[in-house]
């Protein structure tokens, strides 16, 4: 077995000084970042389907009190929505 050299510091170590906590935040912070680049990113490539379906889920819930309100009388569905 190899003996360690005490002039090296410990993984431990490099990771609880102060240095090793920035490089841990800053990281954390590229991660974040690039996430957050990736997805605003994706939503505009995607941007010809998704608007229309949020448009089409707001109305849905806009008129769904609606069709529950002309289904109790006894309208037939089809005539409801």
């Amino acid at each position: 077995m190899r003996a360690e050299d005490p002039s090296s510091p410990s993984l431990q170590t490099l990771l609880t000084s102060r240095l090793g906590r920035w490089a841990i935040r800053s990281t954390q912070i590229v991660v974040v970042v690039v996430l957050t680049a990736g997805a605003v990113y994706a939503l505009v490539r995607v941007q010809l389907v998704v608007i229309p379906v949020l448009v089409a889920l707001i109305l849905a819930s806009a008129l769904a009190p609606l069709v529950g309100w002309l289904r109790t009388p006894g309208l037939p569905v089809i005539l409801a929505t």
